[in-house]
């Protein structure tokens, strides 16, 4: 499934990946975590790829991690966090050493 840049900020979660919008990131879909990813960020329309997730405690821990380390990529909370000086950033790559558990989780298109 495929959403505009506004459906998507509409249900955006949180971004994983940024440059001047989210390029990856979750979205809440009919009550569900989904993944999203920019299909082109150069396009004069910005679209999305919506994928589902096979969501683990692994991507539960991961999700409240990146938050702890992360809250101003979270657009659940209004006004978005400021980013934290405590060293949360650095436990938390120390920790996940660049994996992050909830991509890996996407569910792989039949045909894309």
């Amino acid at each position: 499934m495929n959403m505009t840049i506004g459906h998507v900020y509409a249900h955006l979660l949180c971004e994983f990946d940024h440059w001047d919008f989210c390029l990856t990131g979750l979205v809440l879909c009919d009550g569900a975590l989904c993944w999203c990813e920019c299909v082109d960020p150069h396009a004069e329309d910005v679209v999305y790829r919506i994928r589902p997730i096979d969501w683990t405690p692994e991507c539960t821990e991961y999700l409240y991690d990146y938050r702890t380390a992360y809250p101003h990529w979270f657009h659940d909370v209004k006004p978005r966090q400021p980013v934290p000086i405590d060293g949360a950033m650095a436990a938390f790559r120390a920790k996940w050493q660049g994996r992050n558990p909830i991509r890996e989780a996407v569910k792989v298109e039949a045909n894309p």
